[in-house]
């Protein structure tokens, strides 16, 4: 029988779940740069959330069935507490596979799940949630955190949209983008590094509808002082994070006319 995710706890492990795919990344090694597994998020069709993660052998033994955007019906599995200072969702709860887990693509059309499950901070919230927070709960509309920093999703105008360049680290020479989004009255920077540039260079390379509405999915707030009393606040990449350029959605709609209203003054 099917259980909608926010229903799932410990207390057993015959659970069947319903969901899409929304996002798959490896786990990687920090010794040995290896994979030791994979990780995804799943969106049920009550628009529910969960992490679960997946052990490299298994993986291997689904030979490429899991992708992101398909649905499937996962049965047996195990309900684990999350670590409080790493999480790409607000829940404490994650998946995970076993080696008596099923995964079957889940074909049934009469259902409608929803493509993406998105909530988003406004450019002006961003910070405010930046600063110190002692509270055990996340803030609203704040979707998990990242060595201690607050995960959002943000939508946005691209305003300056910029070049990747050279930058040099200890940990020797990166690329990275830097450009800022605003929804017309206010602005915060983005600051992201590697594999996530694949998809913001389509800022400068493709020939983009303006204004350009991004979506910043699972991006973490990182606050910079600069000097004293005064503090930069940049979104950066996490491992999960996902960039999304003019959807045709309400949401990307909704954004393009406040951005004109703020811009114009209306």
């Amino acid at each position: 029988m099917e259980t909608c995710i926010h229903m799932l706890n410990n207390s057993t492990l015959e659970w069947t779940i319903r969901a899409r795919v929304t996002r798959v990344w490896p786990t990687i090694s920090s010794f040995t740069n290896s994979v030791r597994g994979y990780n995804l998020i799943l969106l049920d069709r009550h628009n529910h959330r969960i992490h679960a993660r997946v052990n490299n052998d298994f993986w291997q033994s689904l030979d490429g069935l899991i992708v992101e955007g398909g649905l499937y019906e996962i049965t047996t599995f195990a309900i684990l507490n999350c670590s409080a200072s790493e999480r790409p969702l607000s829940s404490t709860r994650f998946i995970r596979f076993l080696n008596v887990t099923t995964v079957q693509p889940y074909l049934d059309t009469s259902l409608r799940f929803p493509q993406y499950g998105f909530e988003f901070v406004q450019v002006d919230e961003v910070q405010r949630l930046a600063e110190p927070n002692n509270d055990d709960q996340l803030p609203v509309h704040t979707i998990g955190m990242l060595r201690n920093q607050l995960v959002i999703h943000v939508i946005g105008v691209v305003e300056h949209p910029g070049q990747v360049s050279t930058i040099r680290t200890r940990h020797g020479d990166r690329r990275v983008h830097k450009f800022q989004v605003t929804d017309g009255h206010v602005f915060v920077r983005v600051t992201l590094l590697g594999r996530i540039l694949d998809s913001s260079n389509m800022l400068f390379t493709a020939n983009l509808q303006a204004p350009v509405v991004i979506v910043l999915a699972g991006v973490k707030i990182k606050r910079i002082p600069v000097e004293v009393g005064l503090d930069n606040y940049h979104l950066t990449a996490c491992p999960w994070t996902q960039i999304f350029i003019n959807m045709e959605t309400d949401a990307a709609t909704d954004m393009r006319n406040e951005y004109w209203r703020n811009f114009l003054g209306i």
